[in-house]
């Protein structure tokens, strides 16, 4: 019985256990909106301990400002440890994981994930923008 992949470098495996990775609902009720599910779930779990969930209700309960855009930014800001720079989809997976710990109702976590991740989308939009501008 041979059990190797249909390429030597296993790329076959690859490309299929990305595909079973993508699908439309990840683990948790906050993963709706994802558009890479389950792809950092490993990562953003290991990352979400209790010192970083008290930082993190630190920072979004800071008063004046607003709490979906400091909770972007601390998300953008630990991606950014994890990987070297800012990724918007992590980013969301670390929220979600945190959001998900936070006693509060399902529907007030779902409310809070879908305005932390309009602003990620602004964030890399605007990014994407800035980019652009300056290659020309």
């Amino acid at each position: 019985m041979d059990i190797t992949p249909v390429n030597a470098d296993g790329s076959a495996r690859l490309i299929a256990l990305n595909t079973l990775q993508q699908r439309d609902q990840g683990p948790l009720h906050l993963c709706q909106l994802c558009t890479s599910k389950c792809l950092f779930r490993l990562e953003a779990r290991g990352e979400t301990d209790s010192k970083v969930l008290a930082e993190f209700n630190a920072r979004i309960n800071l008063p004046g400002l607003d709490s979906s855009e400091e909770a972007a930014k601390f998300c953008l800001e630990l991606s950014k440890e994890m990987l070297g720079e800012e990724d918007v989809d992590l980013a969301h997976c670390l929220a979600a994981h945190l959001i998900e710990q936070r006693p509060v109702s399902v529907d007030s976590q779902i409310n809070f994930i879908s305005l932390v991740r309009s602003v990620l989308e602004r964030s890399q939009l605007k990014e994407h923008t800035n980019s652009t501008e300056q290659n020309e």
